[in-house]
């Protein structure tokens, strides 16, 4: 058994020229460094180095650690003057000395032979990195974050950047093998920052990479561990913005040096409509908004807003483009009510009177500074933000409510800025001419008929009639709804629908329709919209003797259990019907 000493200077190290080098700073993970470890470990190859860097653990991470190195000649244990995971992973990258090197944090896993796929891969292609897929875990579930990448779908080997921009997405450190003369030559070093300090050494490495091996393999597992303890946590949440809005500024800049203008539109998409807009989001809702003016936070986001690529802009959901434009030009109060409003309303799936007035008021202050974040178009973001909100989400408030949104939205002059013939979604345009009337009953039929079905539950035979009635979708619906039958041959019939309280019924007697079988749908018109739902059983089978010569109701249960009625010939007509076919 070897006996090693924690030396804060030097510590142990293995003799012999190591192939690997792997790079682990820790702080405070007694619990899983054994299992990190063990998993790195357990690489076949007999010539690595393990290099962990401990950053001023106070719990038992190096008293672990010192028990791994007592029986392991490949782990090397150093104590850092440095403070946090940049200074450690620098420390440990100037220590290393192997032909490759990787980094690993100590609360995670590595599958087995993910290393040795790495490194064989770069072996064989002479690229400077080569990288891998990874799941993220925690204690109850297991997940993959880049799923819809696409990036991961097949080995590619020795691309550029430029080949595949979508890797820009994935910048973490830890699921990559380095070739050591490149990081070297290239001067790749971790900025001390505390948040988001490997988003710019990655990147300027994609940028300066001869060529990268992306394999398809599972090479990385991260535990998810929110909380105090995490190392990617322990910062202020506005230090922790403004250094990540600062560092990715850093990385806007890189990216528009290049100059490709399929790299510029994926990384643009990745600040405006996806990691930049989520720390965004996430600053409003969790610092307030004084403490985020005084942070400097708000001078870093315009930094990335000034160095990123804006072609995206314009193609971020337009809840995003409203809160990148109240940011960007100060209005720091009403982006952060928006922000919350609308966090609270998409997690409900339920807008209310407030959330549409937030809306109201956002685009107001668009409206009036064209020149702040000129690539939005306003008008756009009417149709495709609030009128196709009201479209979904009108049925949610009460008609009163429905009527006051759309007074106050006349009141902005909103409106009057849309010609609903030049509105390019067909559904939307009876929404915005509604709007422009100010009819705020039509807007929420048309909301209500986005899901609706029109329900029997009651189905009787009455002589030579069929008595159909139930619900009404809803019950303040100003609105009357025929019922349309109609034939497998296109014939169509009108039945009139009485309204009591908050149920409908409907007579249709035999004379109305001819011998086969019609479907049936409900209609409601007001000031010109028509819509129109299903009509569909409340349960199965309907309560109704049929006779052969009179009405079956009956249900398509393919068709999620549509009502059907079917009109069968009568008996005399059968037996001609028989005669004929036996001639």
């Amino acid at each position: 058994m070897h006996s090693h000493q924690i030396d804060p200077a030097r510590g142990y190290r293995a003799s012999g020229q190591p192939l690997l080098s792997v790079v682990i700073p820790t702080h405070d993970v007694e619990p899983w460094i054994d299992e990190l470890l063990g998993s790195v470990l357990a690489t076949t190859f007999p010539e690595m180095e393990v290099i962990v860097v401990d950053d001023h653990s106070t719990d038992g991470t190096l008293e672990r650690l010192a028990d791994l190195a007592a029986v392991d000649p490949r782990v090397y244990v150093v104590s850092t003057h440095e403070r946090g995971g940049a200074g450690a992973r620098n420390v440990g990258l100037a220590l290393a000395r192997g032909e490759y090197v990787a980094f690993a944090d100590g609360d995670d896993i590595v599958p087995p032979g993910s290393y040795e796929r790495l490194v064989s891969s770069l072996q064989r292609s002479g690229s400077d990195i080569a990288f891998g897929d990874w799941l993220k875990f925690s204690s109850t579930r297991t997940w993959q974050p880049s799923r819809n990448w696409r990036v991961f779908d097949e080995d590619r080997i020795g691309i550029q950047l430029t080949d595949a921009p979508a890797l820009v997405r994935g910048r973490a450190v830890w699921n990559k093998v380095f070739r050591r003369s490149f990081l070297v030559e290239a001067g790749i070093a971790f900025p001390e920052v505390p948040r988001s300090n490997d988003i710019v050494p990655m990147t300027r490495a994609y940028l300066g990479a001869r060529a990268i091996d992306v394999l398809a393999d599972c090479v990385y597992l991260y535990r998810d561990r929110p909380g105090t303890g995490s190392m990617t946590s322990q910062a202020g949440a506005s230090a922790a913005a403004r250094s990540y809005f600062t560092q990715e500024a850093a990385c806007a800049a890189l990216v528009a040096e290049r100059g490709d203008d399929g790299l510029s539109t994926t990384y643009s998409a990745l600040v405006f409509d996806a990691d930049s807009w989520l720390h965004l989001s996430r600053l409003l809702r969790e610092v307030p908004v004084e403490d985020v003016r005084r942070s400097g936070a708000l001078e870093s986001i315009a930094a990335l807003v000034e160095n990123a690529p804006r072609r995206a802009l314009g193609r971020a959901t337009p809840h995003k483009q409203l809160l990148w434009f109240l940011v960007t030009a100060g209005h720091l109060d009403t982006a952060e009510r928006f922000n919350r409003l609308e966090e609270q309303a998409r997690a409900a799936d339920r807008y209310d009177a407030e959330t549409f007035t937030a809306w109201i008021e956002a685009l107001q202050l668009a409206l009036r500074e064209p020149d702040v974040l000129r690539e939005v178009r306003r008008d756009r973001l009417v149709v495709d933000g609030l009128a196709t909100l009201l479209l979904h989400h009108a049925r949610d408030v009460s008609g009163a409510e429905a009527d006051a949104v759309v007074s106050r939205i006349r009141l902005a002059g909103l409106a009057d800025r849309i010609d609903p013939d030049q509105v390019r979604t067909e559904a939307v345009r009876p929404v915005v001419r509604a709007l422009r009337d100010g009819d705020g009953g039509t807007i929420r039929l048309l909301s209500v008929s986005r899901d609706a079905r029109l329900v029997v539950d009651r189905a009787e035979l009455d002589g030579v009639e069929v008595v159909l009635g139930g619900p009404l979708p809803e019950p303040d619906l100003d609105s009357r709804p025929v019922l349309i039958l109609r034939s497998g041959a296109g014939d169509v019939v009108r039945v009139a629908v009485v309204v009591t309280d908050d149920r409908w019924a409907a007579v249709v007697p035999s004379n109305a329709v001819d011998v086969g079988r019609w479907e049936v749908a409900a209609e409601f018109s007001r000031d010109g919209a028509v819509v129109r739902f299903p009509v569909v059983t409340a349960r199965m089978p309907l309560p109704i003797a049929a006779r052969p010569d009179r009405f079956r109701v009956l249900a398509d249960r393919k068709r999620g259990w549509r009502v059907l009625l079917e009109r069968r010939p009568s008996t005399a007509r059968r037996a001609v019907a028989r005669l004929v076919r036996r001639r």
